[in-house]
């Protein structure tokens, strides 16, 4: 049977965990006008991977909490999720949808409330925060790092899950009002449609680097961490253990550099207990060493291009800077301070921030190709009432 309780305005709250108690709620799902959305997952926290562990639905005075920790029963409310003609009400949907796309659900017809606070500008942003600006409720943020896959859940997370959807159709009636008042509705309509065509980009087969990697390290070195994640990874999935529980990045990327850190193995702070011992240790220098052979033989960059210019190049860049600074300063800036004055300052960082100036200085990008049209219609009006050219 449900595990059932009553939460602000006798709202019911169901814990489901089996087809059959889901069954008894899909029709009343299906015919829903909305439904708000959350889930609750653990990526590479506490186990392998990213792994979807509680779904939150909110609809018609009701709310299921669905364990998604056993199996995929719960592929049934997809249909759901991709109605276009249900509103889903989320918060910050990215990851969440990046998690149900991978399940090939693909949910549309959104309202983003953290889209819409955006835009009215709010500077902090996050459920609670914007829960507590505008309906005046606190929520307790104390489970928000509950180690989510261990099922049953208990009393206290299940209000703490039932409570990140509950508020969100009324939180959406006042963001709506507030847009209204500013008559920018067409904005949040964009910016909303945005994520019925969202994909986040998925990275190459056997890629483990990430950009960050990509800006730290030059290509011979990127290439050679990549191989050790590999072995690191296949040990993370053994165990199902998040990787850098396994072995932490630093001493493999430390590693490329000073192979006495492997030498030392034994002694490095960090690594799992299975993994410190011999023979893991002589598989990762047989990687390194393997490695390095085939970065040489790909004749990979060991250091990056301008790691060390001339007096001449680094004249030449500080003067592409300055250059970049006062086109920056001629003609975007005033298009950014008028964006503060009629919109605010939150607002306007939002819009046409410190990066997309300079993109838009250097030619990286034009106005045109701005991530949503009202952008690239407001950038272009406040310039023709300056008198402001590109």
């Amino acid at each position: 049977m449900d595990f059932e309780f009553t939460i602000e305005e006798n709202i019911a709250v169901y814990y489901i965990r089996n087809a059959a108690q889901l069954n008894q709620h899909l029709d009343s799902l299906s015919n829903a006008k909305t439904i708000s959305v959350d889930l609750e997952f653990d990526r590479e926290r506490y186990t392998y991977g990213s792994n979807i562990c509680l779904i939150q639905l909110y609809f018609e005075n009701k709310c299921l909490l669905i364990d998604a920790t056993t199996n995929n029963y719960y592929n049934v409310i997809f249909p759901a999720l991709e109605n276009p003609s249900i509103l889903k009400i989320m918060h910050s949907p990215s990851e969440d949808l990046t998690l149900l796309h991978e399940l090939n659900c693909f949910p549309v017809n959104i309202f983003d409330t953290e889209k819409a606070a955006r835009l009215i500008n709010v500077k902090a942003f996050s459920l609670a925060n914007i829960l507590a600006e505008f309906l005046q409720i606190s929520i307790d943020k104390s489970q928000q790092k509950t180690n989510w896959t261990i099922a049953p859940i208990k009393a206290e997370q299940m209000k703490y899950a039932a409570k990140d959807v509950i508020y969100l159709p009324k939180l959406r009636d006042v963001l709506l009002s507030k847009i209204a008042q500013l008559g920018i509705e067409n904005w949040i309509t964009e910016e909303n449609k945005f994520w019925d065509s969202f994909r986040v980009e998925k990275k190459g087969e056997g890629q483990l680097t990430n950009k960050d990697d990509a800006k730290k390290l030059p290509p011979f070195q990127l290439f050679v961490l990549n191989e050790l994640l590999k072995v690191r990874d296949k040990y993370a999935m053994k165990f199902n253990k998040p990787g850098f529980y396994m072995v932490p990045k630093e001493i493999l990327s430390d590693g490329i550099f000073d192979q006495e850190i492997f030498k030392n193995w034994k002694h490095q702070h960090g690594i799992y207990h299975a993994l410190q011992n011999d023979t893991v240790k002589n598989e990762f220098l047989f990687a390194l060493n393997a490695a390095q052979e085939k970065a040489e033989a790909l004749n990979l960059k060991k250091r990056k291009e301008n790691s060390f210019l001339s007096l001449d190049e680094r004249i030449e860049l500080s003067n592409q800077r300055k250059l970049m600074d006062e086109l920056v300063n001629e003609k975007f800036r005033p298009v950014h301070l008028e964006i503060i004055e009629k919109y605010g300052e939150n607002t306007a960082l939002y819009i046409l921030n410190e990066k997309t100036m300079l993109e838009l200085a250097s030619k990286k990008i034009t106005i045109d190709e701005l991530p949503f049209t009202y952008r690239t219609e407001l950038i272009r009006s406040i310039m023709n009432e300056k008198g402001i050219t590109v």
